[in-house]
């Protein structure tokens, strides 16, 4: 990852994806994902890569007949006589939220041991959901284990906290974290002073109260202070599929000499930055890319980076604001 020539293709390595699909063949076009809500209406929760949808469909046909979470519905490709799949169903056998988290967590389990990809070795034990089910106060259709929500292609939610402040000097410079090299994905590299995705059941407020306290060691007290000043939304590729993701943005004033401390083992140490050193570290590729899209937003929003010293300015925002094909999420307060 990196060197980069500029900050638009940093921010393009986030989004990668062309919506609607742009694609040379019928064949390397993503999957539906979808699912029918109470009312028999039919909601896109994701798009498969139509590379791992044979295996998908194999380890689903494996369990019993009982246990089986999709549907595959095909089309006959009139000029060969072939089919394939064009549209992944979670099975109409499962009727409610219950029933389809159920048996798409027993499908991740079999996946995990026969699917053959390697991101899904890190299991992380954590359910996030999936919005589109308006029957349901909190709009979760489903949730599915985290891992695996790249192969399905569903929109995953997350907080990221910019921790900075003004020196004494008048200076603005930005608290960012190093991630743990034990950290399943993008070990040892830098990061937002505090980030972490949306967990089923919590809140962008108490994910980033919990995030702070967990990462950094900031007690509420003062991570309530965090500002949320919107969010970016982008479509990138993964190992295992595909990732939309939204983060919702928030600024936090902290201290020259804050007492930032790792406290859950993600976070190997905390540094103080300049802008002019962030911006050179964000182009030697030393940051996770969501982050360093997320950190560009901050220079553009504090007027570090501005129409009249970035070209590609306008591509920039365009590249972190992107309106994805899926439900909008409901969170508590």
């Amino acid at each position: 990852m990196g060197p980069f020539q500029n900050l638009l293709q940093v921010v393009k390595l986030c989004d990668q994806v062309a919506y609607p699909f742009v694609t040379d063949s019928a064949e390397k076009c993503p999957v539906p994902f979808v699912f029918c809500d109470s009312k028999g209406v039919e909601h896109v929760a994701g798009f498969i890569q139509p590379w791992f949808v044979p295996t998908l469909q194999s380890v689903n046909d494996s369990l019993p007949a009982e246990d089986r979470a999709l549907g595959f519905e095909c089309t006959e490709d009139t000029t060969n006589g072939a089919s394939r799949i064009t549209k992944v169903k979670v099975s109409p056998s499962l009727q409610d939220y219950t029933e389809r988290s159920a048996g798409l967590l027993r499908l991740a389990h079999a996946l995990r041991t026969e699917g053959g990809l390697p991101g899904i070795q890190g299991w992380r034990n954590e359910a996030l959901p999936v919005f589109g089910n308006p029957a349901r106060l909190d709009n979760v259709a489903f949730t599915l284990e985290r891992v695996t929500t790249p192969i399905f292609g569903v929109p995953v939610y997350g907080i990221n906290v910019n921790g900075y402040c003004v020196t004494a000097q008048g200076e603005l410079k930005m608290w960012v974290a190093r991630r743990s090299l034990s950290k399943p994905t993008w070990p040892g590299v830098l990061d937002t002073v505090v980030g972490g995705l949306i967990s089923h059941g919590d809140g962008v407020l108490q994910t980033v109260i919990k995030e702070c306290l967990e990462e950094a060691s900031l007690p509420e007290s003062v991570s309530r202070a965090a500002v949320p000043v919107g969010a970016l939304s982008y479509f990138s590729v993964t190992e295992n599929g595909l990732k939309p993701e939204v983060d919702f943005i928030h600024d936090l004033i902290l201290p020259e000499d804050a007492p930032l401390v790792p406290n859950d083992g993600e976070v190997d140490s905390f540094q103080l930055l300049s802008m002019d050193e962030l911006k050179r570290r964000i182009l030697d590729g030393e940051f996770k890319p969501n982050c360093a899209m997320i950190i560009i937003d901050f220079l553009i929003r504090h007027g570090v980076v501005t129409p009249e010293n970035e070209p590609d300015y306008l591509a920039i925002l365009a590249c972190g604001h992107r309106q994805l094909p899926f439900p909008y999420p409901t969170f508590p307060k």
